[in-house]
Protein backbone atom coordinates (compact mmCIF):
# COMPACT_ATOMS: atom_id res chain seq x y z
CA UNK A 1 0.00 0.00 0.00
CA UNK A 2 2.99 2.15 1.03
CA UNK A 3 4.41 1.43 -2.83
CA UNK A 4 0.90 2.55 -4.10
CA UNK A 5 1.25 6.08 -2.35
CA UNK A 6 4.59 6.50 -3.33
CA UNK A 7 4.09 5.75 -6.84
CA UNK A 8 1.36 8.44 -6.59
CA UNK A 9 3.99 11.15 -5.08
CA UNK A 10 1.74 11.41 -2.32
CA UNK A 11 3.41 13.70 0.43
CA UNK A 12 3.64 11.95 3.91
CA UNK A 13 2.89 15.62 5.73
CA UNK A 14 0.36 18.01 3.90
CA UNK A 15 1.99 20.67 5.83
CA UNK A 16 5.57 21.26 6.95
CA UNK A 17 4.60 22.68 10.56
CA UNK A 18 2.21 20.69 11.66
CA UNK A 19 2.90 17.94 14.33
CA UNK A 20 4.11 15.11 12.22
CA UNK A 21 1.99 12.93 14.86
CA UNK A 22 0.75 10.71 11.61
CA UNK A 23 1.55 10.71 8.19
CA UNK A 24 -0.87 11.19 5.23
CA UNK A 25 0.18 7.49 4.36
CA UNK A 26 -0.72 6.16 7.87
CA UNK A 27 -4.13 8.42 7.62
CA UNK A 28 -4.73 6.79 4.31
CA UNK A 29 -4.09 3.16 5.08
CA UNK A 30 -6.34 3.52 8.09
CA UNK A 31 -8.96 5.24 5.95
CA UNK A 32 -8.87 1.88 3.27
CA UNK A 33 -9.05 -0.64 6.10
CA UNK A 34 -11.85 1.70 7.56
CA UNK A 35 -13.89 1.59 4.26
CA UNK A 36 -13.26 -2.05 3.29
CA UNK A 37 -14.32 -3.48 6.93
CA UNK A 38 -17.22 -0.99 6.71
CA UNK A 39 -17.02 0.09 10.29
CA UNK A 40 -17.84 3.46 11.27
CA UNK A 41 -14.84 5.64 12.58
CA UNK A 42 -15.42 4.62 16.24
CA UNK A 43 -15.77 1.13 15.76
CA UNK A 44 -12.91 0.87 13.71
CA UNK A 45 -10.39 2.92 16.12
CA UNK A 46 -12.16 0.18 19.14
CA UNK A 47 -11.12 -2.65 16.76
CA UNK A 48 -7.31 -1.35 16.17
CA UNK A 49 -6.90 -1.65 20.28
CA UNK A 50 -6.98 -5.29 19.43
CA UNK A 51 -5.49 -5.38 15.98
CA UNK A 52 -2.10 -4.74 17.05
CA UNK A 53 -0.35 -6.51 14.16
CA UNK A 54 -1.68 -3.67 12.25
CA UNK A 55 -0.50 -0.99 14.44
CA UNK A 56 3.21 -2.49 14.23
CA UNK A 57 3.11 -2.80 10.65
CA UNK A 58 1.74 1.16 10.12
CA UNK A 59 4.58 1.88 12.70
CA UNK A 60 1.65 4.05 14.94
CA UNK A 61 2.93 5.06 18.25
CA UNK A 62 -0.71 6.03 19.29
CA UNK A 63 -4.09 4.84 18.28
CA UNK A 64 -5.59 8.07 16.67
CA UNK A 65 -8.94 9.52 17.96
CA UNK A 66 -12.06 8.45 15.63
CA UNK A 67 -12.45 12.36 15.32
CA UNK A 68 -8.55 12.45 13.71
CA UNK A 69 -9.79 9.98 11.56
CA UNK A 70 -12.75 12.07 10.37
CA UNK A 71 -11.11 15.12 9.88
CA UNK A 72 -8.45 13.41 8.01
CA UNK A 73 -10.90 12.28 5.91
CA UNK A 74 -12.40 15.60 5.18
CA UNK A 75 -8.88 16.98 4.58
CA UNK A 76 -8.09 13.65 1.72
CA UNK A 77 -9.24 14.43 -1.16
CA UNK A 78 -11.80 11.39 -2.45
CA UNK A 79 -9.56 10.63 -5.68
CA UNK A 80 -6.34 9.81 -3.39
CA UNK A 81 -8.37 7.28 -1.24
CA UNK A 82 -10.08 5.89 -4.46
CA UNK A 83 -6.55 5.51 -6.14
CA UNK A 84 -5.17 3.58 -3.27
CA UNK A 85 -8.36 1.61 -2.81
CA UNK A 86 -9.13 0.51 -6.43
CA UNK A 87 -5.19 -0.09 -7.64
CA UNK A 88 -6.17 -4.03 -7.66
CA UNK A 89 -3.59 -5.26 -8.72
CA UNK A 90 -1.62 -3.91 -5.05
CA UNK A 91 -4.53 -3.79 -2.77
CA UNK A 92 -5.52 -7.69 -3.37
CA UNK A 93 -2.17 -8.99 -2.15
CA UNK A 94 -3.13 -6.68 0.72
CA UNK A 95 -6.47 -7.87 1.82
CA UNK A 96 -5.77 -11.80 2.32
CA UNK A 97 -3.03 -10.74 4.76
CA UNK A 98 -5.46 -8.18 6.14
CA UNK A 99 -8.51 -10.75 6.47
CA UNK A 100 -6.11 -13.06 8.33
CA UNK A 101 -5.73 -10.13 11.07
CA UNK A 102 -9.12 -9.79 11.66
Amino acid sequence: MRQILKKCNVPLFLYPKSKHTFSIHQHIILLVLRQYDSKSYKSFVEWLDVATEIVLQLQLKTIPHFTTLQKAAARISEGTLHVAKDDSSKLYHLIPYLQELM
